[in-house]
């Protein structure tokens, strides 16, 4: 497993993330898009893309949507056959890292109704 922590994304990485993203969309029936431009993010140094690979392939990711100090907003994908092997977890503790050193407080987890998967790591994580 190697993990990727990225300030901006390559066009040729966005391909990676946009194939996986609607791998992840037509096998869990959902419609939102992953918010990639970080350029409206307040700090224009802070990491915001965690991309996780197996076999030099993109099998995970976490982004984030951070606009101003008080909150980030997340968004994560897994492929379905990588699931349950603590992907999100390892690639949310990266992120919450970042967070910590901008004094970022809140986080916000974006997750569509329909997406079982996603309600459920909400729910181990006793987010509200």
């Amino acid at each position: 497993m190697i993990i990727k922590e990225l300030v901006k994304a390559s066009e040729e990485v966005i391909k990676e993330i946009r194939q996986l993203e609607i791998a992840c969309k037509d096998y869990d029936k959902l419609t939102g898009d992953i918010f990639l431009d970080s350029s409206l993010n307040f700090n224009p140094y802070m990491k915001n893309i965690f991309l996780l690979y197996e076999d030099d392939k993109l099998v995970s990711l976490l982004t984030m949507f951070i606009p101003t100090q008080t909150e980030a907003e997340i968004s994560s994908f897994t492929l379905p056959k990588y699931r349950q092997k603590g992907y999100f977890k390892a690639l949310f503790v990266k992120a919450s890292n970042e967070l910590k050193k901008y004094e970022v407080q809140d986080v916000l987890f974006v997750c569509e109704p329909q997406s079982f998967s996603g309600k459920a790591v909400i729910k181990k994580l006793k987010a509200s």
